[in-house]
């Protein structure tokens, strides 16, 4: 019977520290509304996980005898289902953001996690501002401007240097990030082709 015990608690606790651990990532990724707007689906998956996450944490905290909690009736079976919901989620995020950098490619320069901040902040052009060496080379910062009653405009681009050059006047930062940041980058394309006929002329 100790023995059965013992074996039902060992994988109980394997499941629940998977559990944990998923829940810590995923929790603080659906946290946020852009996220939980373009993930719908799986954000009410994960709002029914973290139900019975919290109902089975409060248990525990009512009661703390690790081998009653971890061999109580049910206990199992609820985090084996918790654990294969929440990699669902996890593998549904993964194609998610591999479908943004498959529209933006620069976005296979940021890590996941770099990647879900920016992109839970869409709506604020400067999120971006943190990564902007990572995705395009040597640049430090973009001027992003909000003129009254329009969409926030790039007006210039700052290189590691300090050298700024103007863009284009038609780049705007609304709209999907991945879509913006590819007028960004093809503003950037034009602005350096005009300087280089520029000085070739003048040469």
């Amino acid at each position: 019977e100790w023995e059965r015990r013992l074996a039902l608690f060992s994988r109980t606790l394997e499941e629940w520290m998977s559990v944990q651990r998923l829940w810590l990532y995923l929790e603080q990724i659906f946290a946020t509304p852009d996220i939980q707007r373009q993930l719908i689906f799986e954000n009410k998956t994960f709002i029914d996980v973290n139900r019975q996450w919290v109902n089975l944490m409060r248990s525990v905290e009512d009661k703390p005898n690790a081998l009653k909690a971890g061999t109580a009736q049910g206990v199992l079976q609820t985090l084996q289902f918790c654990n294969l919901s929440l990699e669902r989620i996890q593998k549904s995020l993964e194609e998610y953001l591999e479908t943004k950098r498959l529209i933006f490619p620069r976005f296979y320069f940021l890590g996941n996690d770099e990647l879900l901040e920016i992109l839970a902040k869409s709506k604020n052009p400067d999120a971006v501002q943190t990564h902007l060496d990572k995705l395009f080379g040597n640049i430090r910062s973009l001027d992003i401007v909000t003129p009254p009653k329009q969409p926030p405009t790039v007006q210039s681009m700052t290189s590691a240097e300090g050298e700024t050059v103007q863009m284009p006047k038609n780049v705007r930062a609304r709209g999907p990030l991945e879509q913006w940041l590819g007028s960004v980058e093809q503003g950037m394309n034009d602005t350096v082709k005009k300087h280089l006929k520029h000085g070739l002329s003048d040469s």
